[in-house]
């Protein structure tokens, strides 16, 4: 098997950075730092370090860098810079904001200028299914204020009641707290 080096082919037949193979536009800017595979992908991006694969994905990005768009549509309209989006349409409608996760068909943000958010999935998804119960997020000292001491003393650690926890379809018992005092 025959290897054949892409960016000789691009830079030998596209001084303009793009190029048609069998119908699929693959795009790239001089130095090499953004690469774009599918119809109008990353095809207007002055940015650097990003990734498109599939038709449209970051098609409108000019200035933003270092996003990666995979599937069509994928972060279709964003300038912004350090978003990721994988799936159809995900992130589509995203303009401006940084610093975002979409993963799932058609996921969007809160809104279309959104900072520092992940979104799983899109408005029709009802269940979020994974071996935990829990989403843990960061915590430390320099996220809180006014911290102060809780003092719901002995009366509520006697009110506590300890349960087995045997699941249906899961080989574990836990040992847990029943939820009702």
């Amino acid at each position: 098997m025959s290897t054949i080096n892409v960016n000789n082919i691009l830079a030998a037949y596209s001084p303009q950075g793009v190029v048609n193979l069998n119908g699929t536009n693959v795009s790239y800017n001089t130095d090499g730092t953004v690469i774009g595979i599918g119809l109008g992908a990353l095809q207007i991006c002055t940015g650097n370090n990003s990734v498109a694969l599939g038709r449209q994905a970051l098609s409108t990005v000019t200035t933003g860098g270092d996003n990666t768009g995979i599937g069509g549509g994928a972060l279709g309209s964003t300038t912004g810079s350090d978003n990721t989006a994988i799936g159809f349409f995900a992130g589509a409608t995203h303009t401006t904001g940084s610093n975002n996760t979409f993963v799932g068909h058609s996921a969007l943000g809160s809104s279309t200028t959104a900072n520092n958010e992940i979104t799983l999935g899109n408005s029709a998804n009802s269940v979020l299914r994974c071996a935990v119960t829990t989403i843990t997020s960061l915590s430390d000292a320099r996220d809180k204020k006014e911290v102060t001491e809780l003092r719901t003393g002995l009366d509520f650690i006697n009110a506590l009641i300890v349960t087995n926890l045997p699941y249906i379809n899961w080989p574990n018992t836990l040992k847990g707290f029943k939820d009702e005092l």
